[in-house]
């Protein structure tokens, strides 16, 4: 699947966003405002999956690490969470002006998603309907904080396919919905900029010992993407010393730290392309780091492309000054 409409009200940085058309290769614009629309698909994604809501909200500013968010969820969606950070939440959300905030999405399905939806509709008639006249799928949740700004009500204001939209009232929402839209959340993920390169590094030893053959495979083509172009690190090599864990590259096993920041970030980004592999992958610097950042781009636009792909689609977020 991939997004082809977003729509984002209330953010700070993105007060009132929108672009429809998207491709599979997304630029958003530079400084905050792509920034917050970024964060806007990160919390639509943990809106409709609750067991990525505590993740996102640490990632977001909006909690403390060693916090418990006591999340109230129905059915999987997450509808009431409390927010520790009250400066993280004023920092993200325009509160001087509202308490709540809006994110819209138009979603075109992968064959594997449209085939899902045909099976669901055998026991749904409206899907039949809805997927005879557009399999577009569209969904919006909002946030309504509390008067202290501490707790916020989570809802799904709208969830539609094709022009048939689905009742979301707990008596009438469609059994089937709440699973279709856990998928969904866990379709999109994100790079993690500040993520340690010890973090980055025990990820890919887990990979490489795993007993899954596929996640072994992505192993191997995480070594090979950052020995070669537009990356060119050299073959690498996992290696401990004196009780630590290193990412080296080539014969003479040089550590990551000796090429700079640029390493870990190749590894950081080869590893969500090809161990993460989510459908919707949201990049964040994508190419500080590398003395080619077009090719960088290109080398994920790539990765949306032909048969070998792992992902749909790749949303750059330049971050920076505006």
């Amino acid at each position: 699947m991939y997004v082809t409409a977003i729509r984002v009200e209330g953010l700070r940085g993105a007060p009132s966003w929108e672009r429809p058309g998207l491709g599979r290769v997304v630029d958003l614009p530079p400084g905050p405002e792509g920034v917050a629309v970024a964060d806007a698909l990160t919390l639509l994604s943990a809106s409709m999956d609750g067991r990525r809501l505590h993740a996102a909200l640490v990632r977001l500013g909006l909690s403390h690490p060693a916090d418990d968010p006591e999340i109230v969820e129905e059915h999987g969606l997450p509808t009431q969470v409390w927010l520790s950070d009250v400066g993280g939440v004023k920092a993200l959300v325009r509160v001087e002006e509202m308490r709540n905030f809006t994110v819209y999405a138009e979603i075109e399905p992968d064959p594997p998603l449209f085939g899902r939806l045909r099976e669901l509709a055998v026991r749904d008639p409206r899907l039949v309907t809805a997927l005879g006249q557009s399999p577009t799928i569209r969904v919006k949740v909002g946030w309504l904080l509390s008067n202290d700004h501490t707790t916020a009500a989570i809802g799904l204001s709208e969830v539609g396919i094709g022009e048939v939209a689905f009742a979301l009232s707990s008596a009438e929402r469609p059994i089937w919905l709440p699973g279709l839209l856990r998928d969904l959340g866990a379709r999109f993920g994100r790079t993690d900029p500040v993520e340690p390169g010890s973090a980055v590094t025990a990820r890919l030893l887990e990979a490489s010992l795993s007993s899954d053959g596929d996640v072994r495979h992505g192993f191997r083509k995480v070594a090979n993407a950052v020995a070669g172009p537009p990356f060119s690190l050299g073959r690498l090599e996992l290696v401990r010393a004196e009780g630590r864990l290193h990412a080296c590259f080539g014969p003479e096993l040089l550590r990551a730290r000796q090429f700079g920041v640029g390493a870990t970030e190749a590894l950081r980004l080869a590893a969500a392309v090809y161990l993460n592999a989510p459908d919707v992958l949201i990049v964040e610097a994508s190419a500080a780091g590398a003395r080619e950042p077009a090719a960088v781009r290109e080398w994920l636009a790539r990765a949306t492309q032909g048969d070998d792909a792992t992902l749909e689609q790749v949303i750059l977020v330049p971050g920076g000054s505006p």
